[in-house]
């Protein structure tokens, strides 16, 4: 081999080692991944509105001990505001049962287990009946096998809480009325009651205590 040959050949390795050099580095760095756009909400209808409701009805079940017997129950996991005004209702209805004299002053003693028994009726699947003479034997069972307590544990907490202090301020507003119109002889102001169906109510024997004070004051002829 030639001289000349020689050093075609070197410079002929020797560049494409240059050439490599030269080459510029490919970045390590990863590109940031791009934003996704923002997930437009639902367009709320009367269909969603059912579904939320559907979610809303669902029932728990439970177990609950009574008397040594494991029984199953199911239980709402929220309590609707419909069903906790029927139970106000239907407590109000109760207490107007103490002008009736079949029962009298001891619908007031049975007052607070049958708000119980009003808030198992709504919320979970005891079969309490209806009308008030079958409520009050049922209410008599419940009372004697001392079961009111472990049903009303097996409810969801805070939805208890809810509605027991709903309960709670209609019982005090009752009282509270009951008392001033006892202690002073004067009808109390209606704007201190803070729920309509006690309002209703009070307005209701305030309407009869009147047109009994004024058949008692009509002269004789």
């Amino acid at each position: 081999m030639t001289e000349e040959n020689k050093d075609k050949n070197l410079q002929e390795e020797v560049q494409p080692q240059e050439e490599k050099k030269k080459a510029p580095a490919k970045s390590s760095a990863k590109k940031a991944p791009a934003k996704k756009a923002a997930k437009k909400p639902d367009q709320l209808t009367m269909n969603k509105l059912l579904e939320i409701d559907k979610k809303n009805s669902q029932m728990l079940e439970k177990k609950v001990n009574i008397f040594g017997g494991e029984f199953a129950i199911s239980v709402s996991a929220y309590f609707k505001p419909t069903k906790q005004q029927e139970v106000i209702n239907q407590i109000l209805d109760f207490y107007d049962l103490a002008q009736d004299d079949k029962y009298g002053d001891k619908i007031f003693d049975l007052a607070p287990s049958y708000m119980a028994m009003m808030i198992l009726k709504e919320f979970t699947s005891l079969d309490v009946p209806d009308s008030i003479e079958d409520q009050l034997a049922t209410l008599h069972v419940l009372i004697d096998n001392m079961a009111l307590e472990p049903l009303l544990e097996v409810l969801p907490e805070g939805e208890f809480e809810k509605m027991n202090n709903l309960v709670q301020d209609v019982f005090q507003a009752i009282d509270d009325g009951i008392a001033m119109m006892e202690k002073e002889e004067e009808f109390v102001n209606v704007e201190e009651l803070k729920n309509k169906e006690v309002i209703d109510l009070y307005n209701e024997q305030k309407e009869k205590i009147t047109k009994a004070k004024e058949d008692d004051d009509t002269p004789l002829n």
